[in-house]
């Protein structure tokens, strides 16, 4: 008998989908481990009730900073003159911005049908019971 696959923890997560660690984001391994037990609160206390969304949320919280520490690169690279590694950052800022729209979606829990809902429903005849 084999041992079930331990689930990955949020930091192994991101470095495996998306290439990001603590040094991508300008942070030594204890301030990254910081960082990521505080999105992980912050994901539980949004979703308390569903664990995929939280980790698509802690996914989200992550690119998002990604997203800052780019733009930060990029205005750097700009001010100094440096516009062919600033339009390369730019390019990278565009890449994690479509993985942080994916990350995004799977927040949104599905939408419920209108046959899980109570009370009248309005359409094109009118009001139904």
């Amino acid at each position: 008998m084999t041992a079930p696959e331990p689930v990955p923890t949020a930091a192994e997560t991101l470095e495996g989908l998306y290439g990001l660690t603590g040094s991508e984001l300008g942070l030594d391994e204890q301030r990254f481990a910081a960082r990521l037990g505080l999105w992980e609160r912050l994901a539980a206390q949004q979703r308390p009730d569903a664990p995929a969304l939280q980790q698509a949320s802690v996914r989200a919280m992550a690119l998002r900073a990604w997203v800052t520490t780019l733009i930060g690169k990029a205005d750097k690279f700009r001010a100094e003159g440096n516009i062919t590694v600033e339009r390369d950052v730019m390019a990278r800022v565009g890449l994690v911005n479509t993985w942080l729209s994916e990350a995004e979606a799977e927040t949104t829990p599905p939408a419920s049908s209108s046959a899980d809902t109570f009370g009248p429903v309005m359409d094109e005849w009118g009001v139904q019971p």
